[in-house]
């Protein structure tokens, strides 16, 4: 039974569905690396066989990787491989490791020349971005100007806003002031949709959203206290909606590696980890989570 429940808690973190994404590998890698370390000697071996497992599988998918950002995490995998891994088992990892850097290095000297494709309008465009995850709204705005152009959409930008963190406080206020005018206005004034897309449309939705995720999340994974479970932030989209976005009540508070280890060998975390300032405005914090400091670059390159 223990055992069982080691494997529900690490199956929780979807690790290997994101080792498979380019966008995410370098911070999964890093998190896979921290586990191994913190929890392999402690866990039953259903569970360390698992971690061998995507760990090998890790390497394997390293060669896929289009950018040299999946180099360093994977290295530090490999270390933590070697730090506590049985020797038949790291023998094998580190052969892997090296399978998968020979191969990464030839695909990254191959040319890959993009074919002419044919430019959807942007409305088409952005229709279809809805569906995405913040991380994947930011790959796609690297493409090309057009995809650039429909993924900086403010709608887009407040509904990945609303999913997090709620109504925004401006949103707030002008949707109560908006009621009140109604309801002593005349037929001809706005309307309350109307009213709220000037809003949209006077906010820039896709830096507001960097700066509040800058503030409040220092890594990629949050802990819910309330289902004591652990989430892939970056995640959060129309097709993999947390119940608390719902109610725009969220409590998800970001946590470190070192505390997902803790998830993994206690199940809950204690609340002393949670601080108490994730009310507080945005920018008295310089503090930047993996989300926005890995890509760092894909907001520089198009602007």
């Amino acid at each position: 039974m223990a055992s069982e429940a080691y494997l529900k808690r690490y199956e929780q973190l979807g690790l290997e569905q994101l080792l498979d994404r380019s966008i995410s590998y370098p911070s999964a890698c890093t998190e896979l690396s921290f586990i191994l370390r913190g929890v392999y000697a402690k866990v039953p071996k259903p569970l360390q066989a698992r971690l061998f497992n995507h760990t090998i599988t890790a390497f394997r998918r390293l060669s896929c990787m289009q950018t040299s950002d999946g180099l360093s995490p994977a290295n530090a995998l490999l270390q933590a491989a070697e730090a506590v891994l049985p020797k038949q088992k790291m023998v094998l990892a580190v052969m892997e490791f090296k399978h998968a850097v020979v191969a990464h290095k030839r695909q990254s000297k191959s040319v890959q020349d993009g074919e002419g494709s044919t430019e959807l309008p942007q409305d088409v465009l952005i229709h279809i971005f809805r569906s995405l995850d913040m991380c994947s709204l930011v790959s796609v705005s690297l493409v090309c100007r057009a995809w650039n152009s429909a993924a900086s959409d403010g709608m887009l930008w407040q509904s990945q806003y609303s999913l997090l963190f709620g109504i925004h406080p401006k949103m707030k206020a002008r949707t109560c002031k908006s009621a009140h005018e109604q309801r002593q206005a005349a037929p001809c004034q706005k309307t309350h949709d109307e009213d709220s897309m000037d809003l949209v449309n006077v906010l820039n939705w896709k830096e507001v959203f960097r700066t509040t995720y800058t503030r409040r999340f220092t890594s990629n994974r949050g802990y819910c206290e309330h289902c004591k479970s652990v989430l892939w932030l970056s995640d959060t989209s129309c097709a993999s909606l947390h119940h608390h976005y719902l109610n725009h009540q969220p409590k998800i508070k970001s946590i470190t590696p070192y505390q997902v280890v803790e998830f993994l060998l206690h199940k809950s975390l204690p609340s002393s980890t949670w601080s108490s300032d994730s009310e507080s405005d945005p920018e008295d914090d310089g503090r930047l989570p993996r989300l926005w400091a890995y890509p760092r670059n894909l907001w520089e390159r198009r602007q």
